[in-house]
C-alpha cells in the first residue's frame, strides 16, 4: 500500500485479500499456538471477541443477531453492553466473503478493517479468546506484560 500513511488498514487490507481462507491478525499482536490450534477446529468464518468494559474510544463493537452470530460492526461509544468488542483478528474462508470484503476495505480505505468485513454476506461466528495468548502491544509496558505472562506458560 503505497498509500499507507494517508489510509487506514482496510486500505492494506484490500490489497493484500485473495480468494483463499485466511487469517487476519494485527501485526501488533502476540498470540498462542494454542489459540491458532484453537481456531482452526472452530467454523470458517469467525471473530475474536472480548467482552470488556474498558474500552477506547475508537474500538469496533459488534451487534449480534439472535442466533449470536455478526450482525454489524460500528466504532465509538459501546451502544449496548452486550456487544462485544471486535479484536481485529479474523478468520475467514468463504470466497464470497473475502472477495466483498477486499471490495469494501479499497472502497473504503479510511475505515479499521474490522468495519469493512460483510457481515452480511455470510455468517461470522465471535468467538472469545478465553484463556488463549492474546497480547496487543503498543508501549514498553505492554512490552513487558507480554515477557512476564509468557514466562509463565
Amino acid at each position: 500500500n503505497d498509500n499507507w500513511s494517508d489510509t487506514n488498514n482496510a486500505m492494506s487490507l484490500g490489497l493484500a485479500l485473495e480468494d483463499r481462507a485466511t487469517y487476519v491478525v494485527p501485526g501488533d499482536v502476540f498470540v498462542s499456538k494454542g489459540l491458532v490450534g484453537y481456531l482452526d477446529g472452530l467454523g470458517p468464518d469467525l471473530a475474536l471477541v472480548s467482552h470488556h468494559e474498558n474500552r477506547i474510544p475508537t474500538a469496533i463493537n459488534a451487534v449480534l443477531h439472535d442466533d449470536g452470530t455478526i450482525a454489524s460492526a460500528y466504532q465509538g461509544a459501546i451502544q449496548d453492553m452486550s456487544h462485544p468488542e471486535l479484536l481485529g483478528t479474523f478468520k475467514v474462508s468463504s470466497t464470497m466473503m473475502l472477495a466483498e470484503w477486499r471490495r469494501r476495505c479499497i472502497l473504503n480505505s479510511h475505515w479499521f478493517a474490522g468495519m469493512a468485513l460483510p457481515f452480511d454476506v455470510g455468517h461470522v461466528a465471535p468467538v472469545e479468546v478465553g484463556d488463549h495468548t492474546y497480547q496487543e502491544v503498543n508501549t514498553p509496558a505492554d512490552y513487558l506484560r507480554l515477557i512476564s505472562a509468557t514466562r509463565n506458560k
